[in-house]
């Protein structure tokens, strides 16, 4: 199954619902095989650090479906809407300041967090039927490489799993976006290329 039979209104409530309903669930990114939840919900934030084995002193991303959004959960002056223009919708992810919206252990207490806006239909139209942002962040135990096959999920996580997997084969790229801070446009960091 690929991306675009999964993009009926049906699959797309479906999954919608089941963000709603607090579960975590690997699904496939415009980069790599993601795993995520509402980046509202903090108890599903501390099971993707479990599931993942990821130490908690770690930020998560999310995805946003639009600008709007993404400004709506950021601070984001006009000269950041311009330079996120350039490279929206895509593999970047841009540190913002955070209005404070979001689940604290997303960010934990560092007032940025690392936002992205995917180059993927399927996924903008989850996240704005779900109406906030989703937690991304590679479908891998930490340290390890990153999934690109659903397949290899049986075995994979050993102490807890997502709850369900949407399966569409294998993803081509196999790299995670790369992170920028751009809170500071004076004094860009690249933080993962």
């Amino acid at each position: 199954m690929d991306v675009e039979q999964l993009s009926t209104e049906e699959t797309i409530n479906d999954i919608a619902e089941r963000f709603r309903f607090g579960q975590v669930l690997a699904y496939p990114t415009d980069t790599v095989y993601g795993l995520g939840c509402l980046a509202t919900d903090e108890q599903a934030v501390e099971r993707i650090y479990r599931i993942k084995q990821r130490d908690e002193n770690k930020p998560l991303l999310v995805l946003v479906s639009d600008m709007s959004m993404a400004n709506n959960y950021c601070h984001i002056n006009q000269e950041q809407k311009r330079y996120l223009r350039k490279y929206w919708p895509g593999p970047y992810s841009f540190i913002l300041f955070t209005k404070n919206k979001l689940a604290t252990n997303l960010f934990n207490n560092r007032q940025k967090i690392a936002v992205r806006l995917p180059n993927s239909g399927f996924l903008t139209k989850i996240i704005k039927k779900v109406g906030c942002p989703l937690v991304s962040t590679s479908l891998n135990i930490s340290g390890e490489q990153p999934v690109t096959k659903a397949d290899f999920l049986q075995g994979f996580f050993k102490k807890e799993k997502p709850d369900a997997v949407i399966n569409i084969g294998e993803i081509g790229e196999t790299k995670p976006s790369q992170v920028w801070d751009i809170t500071d446009l004076n004094n860009i960091k690249i933080l993962r290329s």
